[in-house]
């Protein structure tokens, strides 16, 4: 009889064993963890530059448009501190940057223009929206064109939402959250939002993430197509997204307040640890409130003739000049009424165009489209200024419209006159914004010429 003893391996054969074993056993690639924790103590220096060509499209005439050739190169550098979240998605990227510079040159066709931030507006809070960042200073109101020139491609807090929300390997995708692409692309309404990423590559600790995309939807009332693709080094040691390049093509529709576009954007993003703390202190985060203060989220507008007024960010600048402005309220992509402003010519001190001439200018102004003037009044205000107000009714191509002049004048004689035109079935939307407008109006100190100081007619927009 064989007798059976118990199986038993040599410590040198279970090892070798073990070791064949182990693909079968562990089987899993090594994970790498790519997050950035949003440590309010830490502050990152980030240098945005970007280039863009392409060519915009102007509405000339109804089914008519001039295309220009364009171009733009900017270069962004600031200095920035996470803050508390004020949210889930993209609320909870919040950041305080102060901006150490801001210059951007545009060419269309010919005209080349160059555009900085103020000195006084380089202290910025930065948060993140579904719609895009939302900036304000908590030194004072921005301006539309501000904003214009903080809005950057890559913007470095619209990037850490391509960041995956688990471990991940080599090779491996991930599909962001809807609201990353739109927000990356600053898309008002997004209709479709598909961006997908995969960890490249890993090499002395540091991760390769490529990534692309499309984004359809619409901003300030125009449609377009923005398709991204790019990649960004993430440091796993120091838990940092050092660098992005992304490059950006977009198709957008002539809109109500802006032009067609078909443009290249490349953008390159750097970001490093800051040396220098200043205007970013512990004090001055903590000062900043969840919820922005309803004052600074408006906007100011300053035009040629030395008064300002504030608006809200639903008004985009259309057209500026020395003789007249136009500003433009789209609300949800609706074109809901347009703002006329001009000089008046000044009147002597204490006077200012008589109410009766502003109602007979207001009928000639409007000819044949008047059907009636319904009300005309005047405002009391506080501070001395003279404000009448005239509300007329008719039509425009067959379409019913309201017309609401203002003539204000300030104490010393100087005058500026205002009409806003809007669908009457839109009145409701437009609601008091335009009293609001012009209750912040300030007329600025200039000197009054001569040739200027006798009563002249009004020149209405």
């Amino acid at each position: 009889m064989i007798q059976t003893l118990p199986y038993k391996r040599s410590p040198v054969v279970a090892l070798i064993c073990f070791w064949l074993a182990w693909p079968r056993v562990a089987g899993a690639a090594e994970q790498y963890t790519l997050a950035e924790p949003p440590a309010p103590t830490r502050i990152e220096t980030v240098e945005i530059r970007f280039d863009v060509s392409g060519t915009a499209e102007f509405a000339i005439e109804k089914g008519k448009l001039l295309a220009h050739p364009i171009s733009a190169q900017a270069t962004l550098k600031y200095r920035e501190r996470r803050l508390p979240g004020a949210g889930r998605d993209a609320e909870a990227l919040r950041g305080l940057r102060y901006y150490d510079a801001l210059e951007t040159r545009i060419r269309v066709a010919d005209h080349a223009t160059s555009g900085r931030l103020a000195d006084d507006r380089r202290l910025l809070v930065a948060e993140g929206r579904r719609e895009g960042i939302f900036f304000y200073s908590p030194q004072g109101p921005l301006t539309a064109g501000d904003l214009e020139l903080l809005r950057a491609p890559a913007d470095s807090l619209s990037l850490l939402g391509l960041l995956p929300p688990k471990p991940v390997a080599i090779g491996e995708k991930w599909t962001v959250p809807s609201w990353v692409g739109q927000m990356l692309t600053d898309t008002e309404a997004a209709s479709k939002a598909d961006l997908n990423c995969t960890l490249a590559s890993v090499d002395d600790g540091q991760a390769r993430v490529t990534f692309e995309g499309t984004v359809e939807g619409a901003t300030g009332g125009s449609s377009g197509k923005v398709g991204l693709h790019g990649s960004y080094f993430f440091d796993i040691k120091a838990q940092r997204l050092a660098r992005a390049e992304m490059e950006q093509t977009e198709e957008r529709s002539v809109g109500p307040a802006s032009p067609g576009m078909k443009v290249t954007a490349k953008a390159v993003v750097i970001r490093t640890p800051a040396a220098d703390a200043s205007g970013l202190s512990e004090e001055t985060a903590a000062a900043v409130p969840l919820e922005p203060p309803a004052a600074l989220t408006q906007l100011y507008f300053r035009a040629p003739w030395n008064v300002e007024f504030r608006h809200d960010r639903t008004w985009y600048v259309f057209q500026q000049s020395v003789q007249i402005a136009v500003l433009r309220l789209i609300e949800q992509g609706t074109f809901v009424a347009q703002c006329n402003l001009a000089p008046v010519r000044p009147a002597n001190a204490g006077q200012h165009v008589p109410e009766e001439q502003f109602q007979n200018d207001i009928r000639t102004s409007l000819g044949s489209r008047l059907k009636s003037i319904e009300k005309a009044e005047v405002i009391p205000l506080e501070d001395h200024r003279f404000l009448y107000r005239v509300t007329a009714v008719g039509e425009a191509n067959n379409v019913p419209i309201t017309w609401i002049y203002y003539l204000c004048a300030a104490p010393n004689g100087v005058q500026v006159s205002f009409v806003f035109a809007v669908e009457t079935s839109l009145r409701s939307r437009l609601g008091g914004r335009d009293l609001q407008m012009l209750k912040s109006l300030r007329f600025l100190e200039a000197p009054k010429t001569p040739e200027m100081a006798a009563p002249k007619k009004t020149s209405l927009p």
